[in-house]
């Protein structure tokens, strides 16, 4: 099982908790721990060292911040790794992928942004629990893995974000990055009203594609 000591009062705690958290996930991932299916749904399944680390990182975030709870159902672990993996296999079912040259400038460009600036004191918290160097933690193999799911996802959620406002009659170009700033304008010029819009029907139509996964929870 995973180790999972109190956070502190500190701020800065935190990121070496999870750091450590993380550090002891990539090892029961790669070792010879025994791996069990925790959820499975049509097109893939969840061990339950995968859902285990996931929900002792959420209970770490929310015994430091009061103000966000993943105790809710919308919020948990399950559902968030539901989400993910049923993302990531209908993204596979579209076609997109992320070439190894993708992946190796990504990764490239963020070990060069942290070693040309004063390293981020949280950061390197976080990486003292892990126990890596920043280029150590992007290159390791279960955040590879990590990595390229996560941009892939990226990637179908922003081709179905086209479409969705394609047919909403919005013009947009997710050239940049697409986000809600401060002051209610994405980089693409959408205000709060748009982006709220297209970030609805997106969310509608993943709740589609998770209950079309026929999600099964394994009990003991």
């Amino acid at each position: 099982g995973f180790s999972f000591a109190q956070a502190s009062s500190t701020k800065e705690s935190i990121y070496y908790q999870l750091g450590e958290l993380e550090r002891e996930y990539i090892s029961n991932s790669t070792s010879n721990v025994k791996k069990e299916i925790a959820i499975k749904g049509n097109d893939f399944t969840i061990s339950n060292v995968e859902l285990e680390y996931y929900t002792k990182r959420h209970e770490l975030i929310d015994s430091f911040d009061t103000s966000y709870s993943h105790k809710t159902e919308n919020n948990s672990a399950s559902n968030y790794l539901v989400e993910r993996e049923t993302i990531y296999a209908n993204a596979l079912k579209s076609g997109i992928t992320i070439s190894d040259l993708e992946l190796k400038e990504y990764i490239q460009k963020q070990v060069d942004e942290f070693t040309s600036v004063e390293p981020d004191e949280n950061i390197q918290l976080y990486l003292d629990g892990l126990k890596m160097t920043w280029s150590e933690y992007w290159n390791n193999p279960t955040q590879i893995e990590i990595l390229k799911r996560d941009l892939v996802n990226s990637k179908y959620k922003d081709q179905l974000r086209e479409k969705i406002a394609k047919d909403e009659g919005i013009e947009i170009s997710l050239s940049e990055d697409y986000y809600l700033s401060e002051d209610g304008i994405t980089s693409d010029g959408l205000d709060a009203e748009e982006y709220q819009e297209i970030e609805n029907v997106l969310n509608g139509m993943v709740e589609k594609l998770v209950k079309s996964e026929a999600i099964k929870y394994q009990t003991n």
